[in-house]
């Protein structure tokens, strides 16, 4: 395989432009952090992003920006100007920002990467960097509306100081604690870009000032910045690496029932495996915690350290141990997973609507592990060690997070309305070679327990430290990222591009069954690795990096999902 199409497979291959434009660039040290502690005026200054913008113009009614509920995180470096750039010799040095393709200008190609943001590679180093807040799509930074609660019209396409420190601060945090449990932050803090009130692509001798895009600036006297990180991938563990892995699992169901070798009695008898509580129709079967507050007697400390789950609440899900033993077994599971070894079957009906380039991807994927099947490698055992460890690893680095007292973005906002960043979007997936397979990211609306304060005007304490809610928080965290992780809709993405047109077909049923299957031992093993538990389930970190077979399932995955952007 090429290996500029392995790197396009982690990284994306769409593609949009970059241009200069007014601004400054500032490297990121964390040296230049400064937060204020907990105290009257602190508090004071952060709520005043809980309300609209009519503090600066009244015109300004229900406009806003992201508020976070702790103290503001400030950039300082007295040795440098706005009017400054630093001496950088690196493609960061010049602000950049999104646009339409503009002939004869001469620009940078970055991939694409969600709405406000991109990925673009160093020519020189090889080195990959995200720039978050580049710009909405090729807009510059818009008005939009948003749907919630309370109806707000916000900027978009930008980063602001009450986000963009934060994150750099953060991401950097994590990634220190991170380490601990061998698994890196994807994001790594570089330096950030200040665009200019007066935002416009520099002007070139040779192109006509009318051929240059204007670019939108709305509220131009709120700060607009674009967070610049060293990352390590871009494809995500739902959008691209799940919701593939259940395209291969449909297009496996679609060979059972274009062989009639599965109907709806003989799905009926794999259903059994299930326990009698366990219903495989919808994630919402799953019995979860109740939050927004501990058990009565129970001190908070206790209650954040010990599982958050009760175990009696999750006995309605088939375990690892017993779907091993049903593979063995079962006669009735052995007709499907018979048919996960056709590979040339499997890559015809994957390959119907890829590219070219993907097409001979997919071919020489399967061709590979065509020699591996000849060693005994199982597709149905790896597939379940994939959503095994991607279960596993998950619940660790959730746990990591919350006993550095990071929480990743979930909180009551203004208007009640809750949020949460820890979902399944938020994990990049890993080329082989690494010590892990995914590795988080998004860090801008993170906060601290030391530092957290009540953002939300209806809690009566509004304003005030109340550690109930961050272990109310915290904990919601966890029950909503088991929900994401398993299949759940998320209420910050659109996945019904991912979704069958027809739900109640047979293959769908079948795909259905077997993928509630693997998502309950990854459930299962999410709770170990968030409980520190060890599981005999998981391939280790050396296994992980050897086992060809398995990494080759996760790029068809990423192969059949290539077109999607998360």
């Amino acid at each position: 395989m090429e290996p500029n199409y392995e790197e396009d497979l982690y990284f994306g291959d769409k593609y949009c432009y970059l241009y200069p434009c007014t601004g400054i660039y500032r490297s990121y040290k964390k040296e230049y952090i400064h937060q204020d502690d907990v105290n009257k005026e602190s508090i004071s200054e952060m709520l005043k992003y809980s309300d609209d913008l009519t503090y600066i113009k009244p015109e300004y009614k229900d406009y806003y920006i992201p508020v976070v509920p702790e103290t503001q995180i400030k950039f300082k470096n007295e040795n440098l100007k706005d009017d400054e750039n630093e001496n950088v010799d690196s493609i960061l040095c010049q602000p950049l920002i999104k646009a339409k393709e503009i002939k004869d200008y001469p620009c940078y190609k970055c991939i694409i990467s969600g709405h406000r943001s991109a990925v673009i590679k160093d020519p020189k180093t090889g080195i990959y960097y995200r720039l978050k807040g580049c710009g909405n799509d090729e807009l510059g930074f818009n008005l939009q509306k948003t749907e919630g609660v309370i109806v707000e019209i916000v900027t978009r396409g930008s980063q602001y100081d009450s986000t963009c420190f934060r994150e750099l601060y953060y991401s950097g945090l994590a990634d220190e604690n991170l380490k601990k449990i061998n698994i890196p932050c994807a994001n790594y803090p570089i330096g950030f870009w200040k665009y200019g009130k007066d935002l416009h692509i520099l002007p070139k001798d040779n192109i006509k000032k009318e051929d240059i895009p204007t670019l939108e600036n709305q509220v131009p006297e709120i700060d607009k910045y674009c967070g610049i990180f060293r990352t390590l991938g871009d494809k995500r563990l739902r959008t691209h690496l799940l919701c593939g892995l259940e395209k291969i699992l449909e297009v496996i169901s679609q060979i059972c029932v274009n062989k009639n070798l599965i109907n709806e009695e003989l799905l009926n008898e794999i259903k059994k495996i299930f326990p009698e509580p366990r219903l495989p129709d919808k994630i919402e079967t799953f019995k979860t915690i109740k939050f927004f507050g501990p058990p009565a007697n129970v001190e908070f400390d206790d209650w954040v350290k010990k599982p958050v789950y009760e175990k009696s609440h999750y006995d309605s899900i088939i375990s690892c141990e017993k779907l091993k033993k049903e593979i063995i077994e079962n006669k009735n599971l052995q007709i499907f997973l018979e048919q996960c070894e056709n590979y040339d079957e499997m890559n015809n009906l994957l390959s119907i609507k890829l590219s070219d380039k993907h097409k001979l991807m997919s071919k020489n994927i399967f061709e590979n592990m065509k020699n591996d099947q000849k060693n005994g490698k199982k597709f149905f055992q790896t597939l379940l060690n994939i959503y095994i460890r991607i279960g596993y690893e998950v619940g660790k680095i959730k746990r990591c997070l919350q006993d550095a007292n990071i929480n990743w973005g979930s909180y009551i906002d203004r208007g009640c309305s809750y949020h949460c960043n820890a979902h399944s979007n938020n994990l990049v997936v890993l080329p082989q070679g690494n010590d892990s397979l995914l590795s988080p990211l998004d860090l801008d609306l993170a906060f601290s327990k030391d530092k957290m304060f009540i953002i939300n005007k209806d809690c009566p304490t509004f304003g005030q430290v109340d550690l109930s809610y961050w272990y109310n928080y915290i904990n919601a965290e966890f029950v909503d990222l088991s929900l994401n992780l398993c299949g759940a809709e998320d209420y910050n993405f659109d996945f019904e591009k991912n979704k069958s047109k027809n739900p109640d077909s047979l293959t769908i049923k079948i795909k259905n069954t077997i993928r509630y299957l693997l998502s309950d031992c990854m459930l299962e093993n999410y709770m170990k690795g968030y409980d520190k538990l060890p599981s005999n389930d998981v391939l280790s970190d050396k296994e992980l990096k050897k086992d060809n077979f398995f990494h080759n399932i996760i790029k068809l995955a990423l192969i059949a999902t290539a077109e999607d952007i998360a």
